[in-house]
């Protein structure tokens, strides 16, 4: 269907109008490819204005008509999940406050049907196998699972875990590195389980081999294995508590268990560079939380912007000095 868009819209006559009028403007007159000239700016102008009048009108028919507008029932469902818990949420503030009811619950309870209406009809017009059955799945709160979608549902999450660890200093920018580009190579195989760690796993053995090596390779090797293993398994982690409902929990879990058995060995093998990882990871949460407290007492007026500004260099250089101290000294 994509290939078949993208033939459909492609720019058919752009680059062949321009040659042609390359060839027209060339061609003046009295030039003996004069007739050539303006027979090529007939032809590919003509090619030119039929691919925009016709290709481009009917180009957003057929991508309804191949539903490649459709959002991914996954998508779907997230969104349909997220908007119950607010819903929810409100309608128990709601009931708490004013009692069970009170017209600020009753109309949380009536947004919330009507989102379930709206993703229903998204559903519906995703895909045409959704019949009575689907909707009495709907309405009883289960749903036709879409391993492909909540798969990559599960990547997205991986990736915004990798990023925000390297952003925080957690792993380096080498480490996230090497989890990004596995997690983009799953992207493309979401019609099968995730096995993401056969191959991180087997490049963290691959980089423990070469931590005999002189000259800081071996020390560097070392640690990057620790943040790789360590940012993989925390992100999974993150999965189950920002996905708790995903029906491809038991992958992540899987996961997980290869991960964390890479840890326990190397904490056994090498246990001044897991320390280490451990020792950047209490930094890292050490500056966030003062960081946090900062911007708090400035929002509340309790700090002006420059002294929040200097207590913020403070924040950073106790947050350096964690990393330098040995893990059981901090």
């Amino acid at each position: 269907a994509d290939a078949l868009v993208t033939w459909w819209g492609g720019l058919k006559g752009a680059v062949g109008l321009s040659i042609a009028m390359i060839v027209h403007f060339t061609a003046s007159r009295g030039h003996p490819l004069e007739k050539t000239g303006v027979r090529f700016m007939f032809h590919m102008g003509g090619v030119y204005f039929l691919t925009t009048i016709i290709n481009a009108t009917f180009s957003s028919p057929l991508v309804q008509y191949l539903k490649l507008d459709a959002k991914p029932r996954a998508r779907i469902l997230a969104m349909l999940e997220v908007s119950d818990k607010c819903c929810q949420h409100v309608a128990a503030l709601c009931q708490s406050a004013q009692g069970i009811e009170s017209a600020a619950a009753a109309k949380a309870r009536e947004i919330s049907v009507k989102c379930r209406e709206m993703a229903r009809g998204a559903i519906q017009t995703s895909t045409d196998s959704v019949g009575g059955l689907g909707e009495a799945l709907l309405e009883a709160g289960d749903y036709e699972v879409d391993l492909v979608g909540e798969r990559r549902r599960v990547l997205e999450v991986c990736t915004r875990r990798y990023r925000s660890y390297f952003e925080a200093g957690m792993i380096s920018r080498s480490a996230c590195a090497a989890l990004d580009h596995v997690t983009k190579d799953a992207a493309f195989g979401c019609d099968s389980e995730l096995q993401r760690w056969s191959a991180l796993g087997h490049l963290c053995a691959k980089l423990l081999r070469l931590s005999e090596f002189p000259l800081g390779v071996g020390t560097f090797s070392s640690n990057l294995s620790a943040e790789i293993a360590w940012g993989f398994a925390e992100a999974q982690k993150s999965v189950r508590e920002t996905l708790p409902h995903t029906p491809v929990l038991g992958e992540v879990d899987a996961e997980v268990v290869g991960a964390s058995a890479f840890l326990e060995s190397l904490a056994v093998e090498r246990p001044r560079s897991l320390q280490q990882m451990q020792v950047r990871h209490l930094a890292a949460i050490a500056r966030k939380d003062t960081l946090g407290k900062i911007h708090q007492a400035a929002a509340d007026g309790s700090l002006h912007a420059d002294e929040a500004t200097a207590l913020e260099e403070m924040a950073q250089h106790i947050a350096e000095s964690i990393g330098q101290i040995p893990w059981k000294s901090a």
